[in-house]
């Protein structure tokens, strides 16, 4: 009966682990998205048209898929 406990307490405390690491991987995903929605105002009022995503993502060195995506979630949600 004690060891049942001793692995359970144990259990809980492994997957507290994993709701410290979602909880920064969300924190990080906000201030990406933070960041990449400033970045993206600025340079198209800089370049204007000309400014794409494509270029988003190598100026800030990133995956192409995960600034389009970013982006889109910006504007789906009226963020941009």
């Amino acid at each position: 009966m004690i060891l049942k406990e001793i692995n359970e307490k144990a259990e809980n405390e492994y997957f507290k682990n994993k709701e410290a690491l979602n909880e920064i991987r969300s924190n990080a995903t906000l201030l990406k998205w933070e960041i990449l929605s400033k970045a993206n105002k600025q340079g198209k009022a800089i370049w204007g048209r000309e400014f794409t995503t494509a270029r988003l993502a190598m100026d800030m060195e990133l995956p192409f898929s995960t600034t389009k995506f970013t982006i889109k979630k910006l504007q789906h949600s009226n963020l941009l």
